[in-house]
């Protein structure tokens, strides 16, 4: 209990910081290198890293009740950094024919690796070395995109360009603000439309925006 409530008070006051007080888009990259350098710490300590799983639970059980999932689904996420807690809460709660996490840094790939192993998850689950700019999406039924990856409009440019009909996109943003005018020519600009929108309220005001491509 305390574990976990010393890890909950300090996301709290991290996300009412960074949503509340300042333009989450302006600290974007000080929000990247602070939640890089914590995951990449407590992927090294069980007790940590389980106190940060169980906070994260929620949020990714709030975006599979937008989704449905079954034993041929394929889903890949984009951004799975050192602790892949959307490809443990997805292989834990869904039956997924097959859960790709991935991310463009050798080191958070090493660590996610060693963690699911750790937890005992395999089969069903891969971790690659990967950038969302030009990774191969055509086999995905369903794509989780983080907030963090960056060039995030070339990857989105990505996406949008090359996931199959009727794929859907759980696109996380820090808050509704952030689905601004730009994005959302974007979004229409490639024939994509929102569906549905969850809120992630651990995360301060985060929302998790639910797309699909026509």
């Amino acid at each position: 209990m305390c574990k976990k409530s010393f890890i909950s008070i300090f996301h709290k006051i991290v996300y009412s910081f960074t949503n509340n007080k300042i333009d989450p888009l302006k600290i974007k990259k000080l929000n990247e290198f602070i939640y890089s350098f914590i995951e990449n710490f407590f992927v090294k300590f069980d007790f940590l890293a389980s106190s940060y799983a169980s906070i994260y639970e929620d949020s990714v059980k709030r975006e599979l009740s937008l989704l449905d999932v079954n034993r041929k689904t394929k889903i890949l996420h984009i951004g799975c950094g050192s602790l892949p807690l959307t490809v443990k809460y997805l292989y834990k709660y869904t039956p997924a024919e097959l859960i790709v996490g991935i991310d463009n840094t050798m080191r958070a790939v090493k660590n996610a690796k060693l963690y699911l192993n750790r937890e005992d998850i395999r089969g069903r689950v891969k971790i690659e070395y990967g950038d969302g700019i030009s990774y191969e999406l055509k086999d995905f039924d369903i794509i989780f995109l983080s907030w963090g990856v960056e060039p995030r409009e070339k990857v989105l440019h990505n996406i949008f360009g090359r996931m199959r009909k009727n794929g859907k996109l759980v696109l996380r943003l820090p808050s509704q603000d952030c689905l601004d005018e730009k994005l959302k020519r974007m979004i229409n600009e490639h024939s994509m439309v929102i569906t549905n929108q969850v809120i992630r309220p651990f995360f301060g005001s985060a929302v998790s925006i639910l797309l699909m491509k026509k």
